[in-house]
């Protein structure tokens, strides 16, 4: 009987530690992957915003548009769409559009903004709920898990960044399948 128990237990532990092989080598080289990328994509779902937040996008249409201003979107303009934004209760403003500086422009004294700048930080200043992007340079990944490592973060010019109420990163990083 003793012998019976210790063959199970045995046939238990080398059953066991041949599962954790197998599946340990089906990892490493990634045999799994594509079954994981599934699984990954069934437990989190693409799902619509929800119906408080309106995303304003700018398309070809848009940069196209003579009243608009063309590419790159002159800051003025930047400014009104957030003073109507802020004058339609917009709790929360996203602003995924990098300043890192200011407007060059010939006709502005050194040292002084350009209209448009100053504008711009006007209308965020004022709306006080403005959150602006900042951009990261990645080289590497951290040594202990699998994430990108940032080793420098670029975010708007020194007068916008102060009248800003907060900042977010602009950066994605799509898995393989999209």
């Amino acid at each position: 009987m003793k012998r019976t128990i210790r063959f199970r237990l045995a046939a238990a532990v080398g059953i066991a530690l041949a599962v954790t092989g197998l599946a340990w080598a089906g990892l490493s080289v990634g045999t799994f992957q594509q079954t994981q990328r599934r699984l990954r994509d069934a437990l989190f779902p693409v799902i619509g915003a929800h119906p408080s937040i309106v995303v304003v996008g700018m398309d070809q249409k848009t940069l196209d548009d003579p009243d608009i201003g063309g590419f790159p979107i002159p800051r003025g303009t930047h400014a009104r769409l957030i003073e109507r934004l802020d004058a339609a209760g917009a709790d929360l403003i996203g602003y995924d559009v990098l300043f890192f500086q200011p407007s060059s422009t010939d006709e502005q004294p050194a040292g002084q903004l350009p209209e448009g700048d100053r504008a711009l930080v006007s209308s965020v200043d004022r709306a006080g709920n403005v959150v602006l992007g900042v951009s990261g340079m990645f080289a590497g990944r951290l040594r202990d898990v699998d994430l990108p490592q940032a080793t420098d973060l670029s975010g708007p010019f020194p007068e916008l960044a102060e009248a800003a109420a907060a900042f977010g990163h602009v950066n994605v990083f799509p898995d393989t399948d999209g």
